[in-house]
């Protein structure tokens, strides 16, 4: 298949409006200033304050400003630096032992007596030489300008409790203007919907040790269900952690749920001023609540891999909480992909609102919701140069008792070895990120490899090591084959002739090379076959370790069959718009109809044992639960062995997917779709199709009318089928007739052929006149890429004026 070009490269006809559309979502890391309230669980409404910037200004309460405008009332943990916003060059230090106060002095990060810490009962403590911890107290108990001093750390003494911690807006789901809110701080207050808009009655932080849903505005605030019946409203109370009706949880389906009921947090309307109650957990949309900005907002996601060993990396199998870290093979996955933010959390890409938690000494690491104020969730990095994540409240360090795929991560006291080391890598830095074994195909322990990164190295047949960077590939958006171990090094030929002795090496990568083009599995038989006017592929004369590569005249031969995990979406055929995907990586999920996106959780890889394997853990693969038909299609660990798992594909030119005469099947293109194995028919239910590309939402340009009318209607065809004319439609993203087109340019006549990619790598569909010599009124068709001539590829144009939905596009000269 040709790749599109690039939309600078070409000049669109008059009348055409090409439409790409992105998304980016770049955020800095942002700074988190926050009030220290007294939260001794008195009346008062007192927060830490200083009266000047001056070093040596006394620590005291004072009454907390409402409007969080009072920079003297405002502090950052940075790291273990409590700093002022008034004078960021200013941090909290003790003077002394024991009864000591708590005053400013300059910033020292390496000062002992200036680094502070957050536990789950509210303390800000610090630890002496000796490894003991002294905490904040208040000298004077509840009383306005009371000294804040360190004392002895006791938990039943409520003068050592402050409310520390970072505040999220929390927006409905189907929304991102429409928050949780307290319209007053009064108890009682029913909590509504809002615009979100940073107002301190939309900030809310839920402390995970309590389970309180803190209001910003009077951390003395906290929501509470009203009864225990089904329909209550939920307003504000005096905080009380022994009060049932006040303690929620943040669950895997996205709802803040009661602790102790199943009654979730509900809206039945985006209206601003709708009140929220509490109904049975039902994980509908109108329960779904996300935290914006709890697990803070770096985006600094790098990649945490086993110390020498390219090939493991620390991940998660699913973003629900309580999902155990493991070992996973080192992927773009963002289930890989982690933050330290300037909380110390270790923060994944996948969901922002999870962080690594430690359980407890010898016990396994999981991830939670994100708790600034739990220093269980409180993590270094590379501390003193020895490569430990190192929990800074434990003194325990991020431990892997084998390197083997799946792998437990525990935590054990801080040793120094090997065990313990894991090194930080950023995904866009290249290394062995994307990169992928070569295997011949039907092969577990030959792979492509090089025994050096020298120019001129030849590429032989090696043992497969997946931690061996001179064994992993990345086929990349140029063609071209690139070397993990040098990422400057390409496979290329030697000649253009089909020869033994034209043998594959490593050379310096050039776009610009022809013979380092390559392309995979074009054709759907598994070969590296050459671009350009050559037709050469890569070929092996033996299985023996050593034996070379080389450039051969491509026959279909098993010698010219690789396995590379080349992922690719797989769609209802001619619907570009649906992908086959799961919503999590858990044994047991069902394979349901998604909207296609890039995510991982939509690639698949169909390998040499008829598996199916999914991009997001490639240790899962598609498995039908029974022999009988109608059987639903799930997720199960991956099993060679299993034909429950083996599904060959279009073996008879069918589109199907065959696992012992039943096929995958959906009754209907619409998102949520139960995909089933059902008794084959040749059925269009039972036709699939690869892209590598994600689908329609990627794939090529949808074409509207330039009239100013902003895609009021679309160019559409009705079936992509060879003989199928174009039409206008409604410009409607579910529409599975608003297909994508392709600009080739040709060259020879100065003109374009726009076609669709219609999944077949070797024939697209592209639209001539209906006519050979083409007329104002003549139509415009679709016929097989191999039918087009030069005289029929133009510069084409349409008259769009006047025309309805459902009426034919006609050529229309521009002379």
């Amino acid at each position: 298949m040709r790749g599109t070009t690039s939309i600078s490269s070409f000049v669109v006809p008059l009348s055409l409006l090409l439409i790409l559309v992105a998304s980016a979502n770049a955020q800095g890391t942002q700074e988190q200033y926050n009030p220290i309230n007294f939260a001794s669980g008195t009346s008062t409404n007192y927060c830490v304050a200083v009266s000047s910037t001056s070093t040596g200004t006394q620590l005291r309460l004072e009454i907390c400003d409402d409007s969080a405008s009072d920079d003297l009332q405002l502090w950052e943990l940075d790291g273990e630096l409590l700093r002022l916003k008034a004078n960021t060059d200013r941090c909290a230090r003790r003077t002394g032992g024991t009864s000591s106060d708590v005053e400013l002095d300059f910033c020292d990060s390496n000062a002992s007596d200036q680094q502070w810490n957050v536990n789950d009962n509210q303390n800000l403590y610090i630890e002496d030489a000796n490894g003991a911890n002294y905490c904040w107290d208040s000298a004077s108990g509840s009383s306005l300008g009371s000294l804040i001093e360190i004392s002895s750390c006791a938990t039943s003494d409520s003068n050592q409790r402050f409310d520390y911690g970072t505040y999220s807006e929390i927006e409905i789901f189907t929304s991102s203007d429409r928050c949780l809110s307290a319209t007053s701080t009064s108890t009682g207050n029913t909590l509504e919907l809002q615009t979100c808009n940073g107002n301190m009655l939309r900030l809310w932080r839920l402390d995970t040790s309590t389970y309180l849903l803190h209001l910003r505005q009077d951390p003395r605030r906290c929501a509470s269900l009203s009864s225990t019946s089904s329909g209550n409203v939920v307003n504000l109370r005096e905080c009380s952690d022994g009060d049932s009706l006040q303690r929620w949880e943040y669950n895997s389906d996205n709802e803040l749920q009661s602790r102790d009921r199943n009654l979730c947090q509900q809206w039945n309307s985006e209206d601003t001023g709708q009140e929220i109650r509490a109904y049975s957990c039902d994980g509908g949309q109108d329960q779904e609540w996300r935290f914006l900005n709890q697990g803070g907002s770096s985006t600094d996601y790098m990649r945490y891999q086993v110390r020498d060993n390219s090939g493991r990396c620390l991940g998660v199998g699913s973003t629900s909480v309580g999902t155990q870290l493991e070992l996973y093979n080192c992927d773009d996955n963002d289930l890989r992909l982690w933050a330290l933010n300037e909380n110390e959390q270790l923060v994944l890409k996948a969901n922002s609102n999870r962080c690594a938690e430690r359980v407890g000494s010898g016990s396994t690491v999981e991830i939670q919701q994100c708790n600034t104020g739990d220093s269980s969730q409180r993590v270094r990095y590379d501390t003193n140069s020895d490569y430990e994540l190192r929990f800074t409240s434990s003194g325990q360090c991020m431990q892997y008792d084998s390197e083997s795929f799946g792998e437990s991560i525990i935590t054990l006291s801080c040793d120094g070895a090997s065990d313990q080391e894991w090194e930080q890598v950023d995904p866009s830095d290249g290394g062995s990120d994307g990169y992928e074994l070569v295997r011949l195909r039907g092969s577990s322990n030959r792979c492509l490899g090089v025994d050096g990164t020298s120019t001129g190295t030849q590429v032989e047949v090696l043992e497969c090591d997946s931690g061996n960077n001179n064994r992993l590939w990345r086929l990349d958006s140029n063609n071209r084959l690139r070397l993990a171990a040098n990422t400057d090094r390409c496979a290329s030929r030697d000649s253009s002739s089909s020869s033994s002795s034209n043998f594959i090496s490593i050379e310096s990568c050039s776009n610009n090379d022809d013979k380092q083009d390559w392309e995979y599995n074009v054709n759907r038989d598994y070969e590296f076959q050459s671009g350009g006017s050559t037709t050469l592929c890569f070929q092996y004369d033996s299985t023996s370790v050593g034996t070379s590569i080389t450039a051969r005249t491509c026959d279909g031969g098993s010698d010219q069959e690789f396995d590379f995990s080349f992922y690719e979406v797989i769609n209802p055929r001619g619907n570009g718009n649906r992908c086959m995907g799961v919503d999590s990586t858990s044994t047991g999920t069902t394979i349901e109809l998604f909207d296609c996106n890039d995510s991982d959780m939509r690639l698949w890889y169909h390998d040499s044992n008829d598996l199916i394997r999914l991009k997001a853990d490639n240790n899962r693969c598609a498995a039908r639960t029974s022999s009988s038909s109608g059987s639903r299609v799930e997720l199960q660990s991956c099993n060679s062995g299993s034909s429950s798992q083996q599904f060959t594909y279009d073996s008879a030119g069918d589109f199907e997917f065959d696992s012992s005469n039943l096929c995958l099947q959906y009754n209907s293109e619409d998102v949520g779709e139960t995909i089933r194995a059902s008794s084959c028919d040749s059925g269009s239910d039972q036709e699939w199709e690869f892209s590598s590309s994600g689908g329609g939402s990627t794939d090529g340009y949808v074409l509207f009318p330039n009239n100013g009318n902003d895609c009021d209607k679309c160019i559409g065809v009705n079936g992509v089928s060879e003989g199928s004319f174009l039409k206008w439609i409604n410009c409607d993203v579910s529409d599975s007739d608003r297909v994508r087109f392709i600009d080739y340019p040709d060259l020879s006549s100065g003109g374009s052929q726009w076609c669709i990619d219609d999944g077949d790598a070797s024939d697209d569909l592209c639209v001539v006149p209906d006519d050979s010599i083409p007329s104002s009124g003549t139509k415009l068709k679709l016929v097989s890429e191999s039918g087009v001539t030069n005289s029929q590829t133009l510069l084409w144009y349409y008259n769009d004026a006047g025309n309805d939905v459902n009426d034919d596009i006609t050529h229309w000269s521009s002379e």
